[in-house]
């Protein structure tokens, strides 16, 4: 690949429009070389932001980032634009085809392991049953004293509550559901996508498509 460098700002020559308050007329500079993507803040008044993988966004001053890397320029709120490095380059800046793949691919990731984490769930209702039954039969042999039974069913009492404490710590459903809030959203708009739109590879919102 030759060398392409894209100026990003209000007046850059990114082949998408940005209009946003907080972002500068030339804001970052992003170099394309020998598979290396090399994002540079030109001096802006609101700081370039990048995010890998769904993480915080972080400021950079010149950083190598990959083609999935989400781009900020500006802060948080609607003064600031944010959008998939790969959009710099896309010949269609209507068409969201990469991003729309690469949201799908992330999405039943998170269903796999949604689902993995839900049979979690039923096993230690399970385990939970097991461990009451074996405990309840435990107290009807005939050789266990009274003080030891009633010790035992206290312990039978204490391990089921123990064992879903952790089990609920640990619960990695919660996390899923919100790492997928937080990551399958609309590449433009960054509205939350139904499994719906995802398929259909189109927001409701901003009507973004692929």
């Amino acid at each position: 690949m030759s060398k392409i460098q894209i100026v990003l700002g209000k007046e850059g020559n990114q082949k998408f429009p940005i209009l946003n308050a907080g972002v500068s007329r030339r804001h970052a500079l992003l170099t394309i070389e020998n598979n290396r993507w090399i994002l540079e803040d030109l001096n802006s008044t609101n700081g370039t932001y990048i995010s890998e993988n769904g993480g915080p966004f972080r400021r950079i001053s010149k950083v190598e980032i990959t083609e999935d890397t989400c781009i900020r320029l500006g802060d948080g709120s609607i003064n600031g634009y944010a959008f998939t490095a790969h959009h710099a380059i896309e010949e269609d800046p209507n068409n969201y085809s990469y991003e729309f793949e690469k949201l799908r691919r992330l999405r039943d990731e998170l269903a796999a392991r949604k689902a993995k984490a839900q049979n979690m769930r039923k096993n230690s209702s399970l385990v939970n049953l097991i461990v009451a039954i074996a405990i309840l039969g435990v107290t009807f042999l005939p050789h266990i004293s009274s003080q030891v039974r009633i010790i035992i069913l206290r312990l039978g009492l204490l391990i089921p509550v123990l064992f879903t404490f952790i089990i609920q710590r640990n619960d990695q459903l919660q996390k899923i559901q919100d790492e997928q809030r937080r990551r399958v959203i609309c590449p433009r708009c960054g509205h939350p996508l139904s499994d719906f739109e995802v398929d259909r590879e189109s927001c409701s919102s901003c009507k973004a498509h692929s």
